[in-house]
């Protein structure tokens, strides 16, 4: 299980933010106070993908667990 936070530079909650583990089914849809939660069997080093309006970001994590991230102006920092 994976699960996290998406906010923004502000500290606002992304609503709507497609988070799924590249090159699987895996993953869900942020909530309105910007959290998800999907089930997966992927282990360590996989990458970690962010989707909202057509915008893409993609992140290298070695481990997945709770976390929780920040999107700043395109880019995709790990808290």
């Amino acid at each position: 299980k994976i699960s996290g936070k998406v906010i923004n530079k502000k500290n606002v909650p992304m609503q709507g933010v497609n988070v799924f583990i590249d090159g699987t089914y895996d993953g869900a849809l942020t909530n309105e106070k910007g959290e998800f939660i999907f089930e997966t069997e992927a282990k360590e080093n996989q990458v970690l993908k962010f989707i909202l309006n057509g915008f893409i970001v993609s992140l290298n994590v070695d481990r997945l667990d709770n976390k929780n991230y920040c999107v700043v102006q395109g880019a995709l920092l790990e808290l």
